[in-house]
């Protein structure tokens, strides 16, 4: 469907220029009311969705279906999440693992130089890491296989939920 905004975008534009030459005060005010309604509507999700514009058209699918595609393909919440997850936590040093495919390393040059220190990627050992980052995209079947499978040691410390996708959750190893 996003590929198909440029057809939108053209044809709405060409009945509202339609609609405002024939001027008839009949119809012009409902149009009218029906374009401000929709305006206002479009600028409410494009708000919400912000900076996740790509799931913009997700609203068009059912919830069954909406969790089931790669949402955040782009990598935007990888930074999202190092940005928060330095903010709250005051260590000098904060052990981050992956479980995704997608690599959240590039992210961490987004970050001023301070909080890059701080920043250190488990790769060998995910059980060594602090929190575990994963924004649902895997290069296998994760129904088939365990490579992505945490162990009962993390439990979910924060979801990025939009419009009921989850754009990214984070994992947090228990203290012992």
């Amino acid at each position: 469907f996003y590929f198909l905004n440029f057809f939108i975008i053209y044809f709405s534009i060409y009945f509202v220029n339609y609609q405002f030459l024939l001027k008839t005060k009949k119809y012009f005010k409902i149009f009218t009311s029906i374009i401000i309604v929709m305006a206002v509507f479009n600028l409410t999700k494009l708000i919400t969705y912000h900076p996740y514009q790509s799931l913009y058209f997700s609203a068009l699918t059912t919830k069954q279906y909406k969790n089931k595609f790669e949402i955040d393909f782009t990598g935007l919440s990888g930074i999202e999440f190092l940005r928060e997850i330095v903010n709250v936590n005051n260590k000098s040093k904060i052990y981050i693992g992956v479980n995704s495919w997608y690599p959240l390393w590039r992210m961490k040059e987004l970050l001023p130089e301070f909080d890059k220190k701080r920043i250190v990627f488990v790769f060998d050992d995910i059980n060594k890491a602090d929190y575990v980052y994963s924004n649902k995209i895997f290069n296998v079947n994760v129904k088939k296989s365990n490579k992505f499978k945490l162990n009962e040691s993390f439990k979910i410390y924060k979801q990025r939920i939009i419009d009921d996708l989850i754009i990214y959750e984070v994992h947090k190893k228990l203290e012992k």
